[in-house]
């Protein structure tokens, strides 16, 4: 995470509240670490006009990790049943856990192989195929910082010279006053 953090700058706020986190766990919603600490760095936002990351604090419904979690199982039902999600979403055990979101309408899940290791499992509703990245959630990110592409399906990302980072909620000011 420190070399996604020396790429981006230093994150305007820190919304780490562990207190959430921590009720998320309780419920059986665990994110890696450095998941957490990215979107408790930088807030939910959008990369490069593709993927949005969701913060479980957001209280808009339509950037809120909790409602993005809570709609998956009936919006992708057709292919949970149709066997082109291989594995159900959370809470069932194993589950995918949903993180984010891209422009095409793909969701990014999170799929634990045991305690100390996941894959990056993505759901591509447009092709209905469900594939897995190779790419922990840090080398993901810095490969599309770094302009390379981490997404073998999206043809048109590698070397985009429009490449961006948006946050959805406002820059502290320079003093850190709210």
């Amino acid at each position: 995470m420190d070399a996604v953090l020396a790429e981006l700058g230093p994150p305007p706020f820190n919304s780490a509240d562990q207190a959430i986190w921590t009720e998320w766990e309780r419920q059986g919603m665990i994110f890696p670490e450095s998941f957490r600490a990215f979107v408790d760095a930088y807030g939910t936002g959008d990369l490069a006009d593709f993927l949005t990351f969701y913060h479980p604090a957001a209280t808009d419904p339509a950037r809120s990790l909790l409602e993005l979690i809570n709609a998956a199982p009936d919006d992708d039902a057709d292919m949970i049943e149709d066997g082109t999600l291989p594995h159900r979403y959370y809470p069932e055990p194993d589950g995918l856990l949903i993180w984010g979101t891209s422009s095409e309408g793909d969701r990014f899940s999170f799929r634990w192989i045991n305690e100390d290791q996941y894959v990056i499992g993505v759901l591509l509703r447009q092709e209905f195929e469900y594939v897995e990245l190779a790419d922990d959630f840090d080398s993901m990110v810095m490969k599309a910082i770094r302009r390379e592409n981490p997404w073998p399906w999206v043809d048109w990302f590698s070397g985009d010279p429009n490449w961006s980072f948006k946050m959805w909620r406002p820059r502290l000011p320079a003093d850190g006053a709210q």
